[in-house]
């Protein structure tokens, strides 16, 4: 039982590990492609701050923003699996809250 568990711990240190070395490629690069940026908008013009403000705004746009909206494709594929039958939740089961208290709760949580 103890090897099972070492070697589950293993592969999720090595998972762990790749990802954390795709997410920073991934963020080299962006730091790469966007490197001439600024210097072309202070070349034609734009201040300091105005760069400074326009990628402060950026960063909190994109922050702010793609959690809050669910992937169409996961919306459409659940709904799909509900209405074939191929749900994995039975539909007897009856949530006492209503819609619009859950799209309150939803937005205050947000």
């Amino acid at each position: 039982m103890k090897i099972i568990t070492v070697l589950v711990a293993g592969l999720l240190a090595m998972s762990v590990l790749i990802a954390l070395v795709g997410v920073g490629n991934t963020l080299a690069l962006s730091v790469h492609e966007r490197r001439r940026e600024p210097a072309l908008l202070r070349a034609l013009g734009v201040t300091r701050g105005q760069v400074k403000g326009m990628l402060a705004l950026e960063g909190l746009l994109l922050a702010g923003h793609r959690p809050r909206r669910p992937p169409r494709g996961r919306l459409w594929t659940g709904r799909a699996r509900g209405l074939l039958g191929l749900s994995d939740i039975p539909s007897s089961i009856v949530v006492p809250v209503s819609p619009l208290g859950a799209v309150g709760a939803t937005i205050a949580l947000a």
